[in-house]
């Protein structure tokens, strides 16, 4: 019966997000690939920038941005003065998110079959999830055909981390295995789906081991 409980549910979120490939969530108790090759991300301590930071963009699945706010800001910040800020009203629907977002090119078959660790220092204040959605705190790794098709994904956005209100803790997760069709990597951080709260991010990085 759990079998088929399992086989069932790949199969709705192969429909639900039109995947070829479904990574199930992995966590940082999964063990990583021993040997680090880089970290991809650029202004991964979100320093630079003048109106906006560098390298980094919103997203947000709500339909206009008076329900959600995307904010560089030095309020709150783990290291040195600055980070990234997502916060979504209660009133929003249970269908939106707002994220921070960073891409990255990667050459075919650079890294396939290695794996991908995202880290980011998290702070919340009063993050809770709506009853359908029931997601909180986001980060996400997207990997991409070259079609713009989304080929893999990891997430955690509904641990009992992800909610409520604390003060800074590093958040990690990891996508195992790059597929070959993997072109393009992104990085997501914010709120997830049917989220409502406000979250803090600094010191993102993305990196891939072998």
């Amino acid at each position: 019966m759990t079998n088929l409980i399992s086989r069932y549910s790949t199969r709705l979120l192969a429909f639900v997000f039109g995947l070829s490939t479904i990574v199930p969530l992995s966590c940082s108790s999964n063990p990583l690939k021993t040997e680090l090759v880089m970290q991809l991300l650029q202004n991964n301590d979100v320093e630079m920038g003048s109106e906006v930071p560098s390298s980094w963009y919103c997203y947000s699945t709500a339909p206009e941005d008076t329900v959600y706010n995307c904010l560089w800001t030095d309020e709150e910040t783990n290291s040195p003065s600055r980070s990234l800020m997502v916060e979504l009203a209660p009133e929003h629907g249970v269908r939106d998110g707002a994220w921070w977002v960073q891409s990255v090119d990667i050459e075919p078959n650079k890294y396939t079959g290695m794996d991908l660790e995202l880290k980011a220092a998290t702070m919340l204040k009063n993050v809770f999830g709506r009853i359908v959605y029931g997601r909180g705190a986001s980060i996400k790794i997207v990997a991409y055909k070259a079609s713009g098709t989304m080929q893999q994904i990891a997430t955690l956005e509904d641990d009992s981390s992800m909610f409520g209100t604390r003060y800074w803790k590093e958040s990690s997760l990891i996508l195992k295995n790059l597929s070959n069709r993997a072109q393009r990597i992104s990085v997501y951080v914010g709120l997830g789906r049917g989220a409502n709260g406000t979250v803090y991010f600094d010191d993102i990085t993305l990196s891939v081991f072998k």
